[in-house]
């Protein structure tokens, strides 16, 4: 597997506002099997920016340098870096352009949840009712096939440690990573993509309020 420059995640404060600014590296997306996906022949730098859990603005720009060598490797970090910097300047500077993006919407838990840098998909699931689970495929329908498996287990070590009340947990499916957070009085799971750094993305869930 070729190594992907890693992003990129800070604050910035302006305005009595915090804006979270997440900055990643996408190579380019290809066709596979019968599954129609949207394709790009040059690897992609995306910049988001959040407020509350809401994001107000995108930037993406194309990297065409081949990243698979060493130059081309230092190059792609290089410009994450510069476009991450370049966005929260901009952010800085003129933040009452962003806050007129953000509307009087109340945002659910799974948009605050999604744009987490590392979360491909949140589905919610009702521990106390195992038999209305959603119909997913592949290894998320696995996963969901052994929520039973893991209730129990949370239940375990909340109720016969002295941890407490267990609210993260994480797994792995065929070699796909997931994760079982409590959030807003609910249970989400949280289908994590291949690159995921976990460290950062439970930093990132202690940042989010429900």
């Amino acid at each position: 597997m070729t190594k992907m420059p890693a992003g990129l995640t800070s604050s910035v404060t302006a305005n009595e506002k915090r804006f979270i600014l997440q900055t990643e590296f996408l190579a380019p997306s290809t066709g596979s099997g019968s599954q129609v996906k949207a394709m790009t022949s040059t690897s992609r730098i995306k910049t988001t920016v959040a407020i509350e859990g809401q994001v107000v603005h995108k930037v993406e720009k194309g990297f065409a340098q081949p990243h698979d060598t060493d130059d081309g490797f230092i190059a792609a970090e290089r410009a994450v870096k510069q476009q991450h910097i370049s966005v929260g300047r901009i952010v800085a500077s003129k933040p009452r352009e962003f806050l007129a993006n953000v509307s009087e919407l109340t945002i659910s838990p799974e948009d605050r949840l999604g744009v987490i840098s590392g979360v491909g998909e949140v589905i919610q699931v009702d521990l106390g009712d195992l038999s209305n689970l959603p119909k997913q495929t592949g290894f998320k329908q696995q996963i969901l096939e052994s929520m039973e498996l893991n209730r129990n287990l949370v239940q375990a070590i909340s109720q016969n440690t002295r941890m407490g009340k267990l609210k993260k947990m994480v797994g792995t499916v065929d070699d796909k990573t997931f994760m079982l957070i409590g959030y807003s009085g609910k249970t989400y799971l949280l289908c994590l993509t291949d690159d995921v750094d976990v460290s950062s993305v439970f930093q990132e869930l202690d940042k989010v309020k429900a």
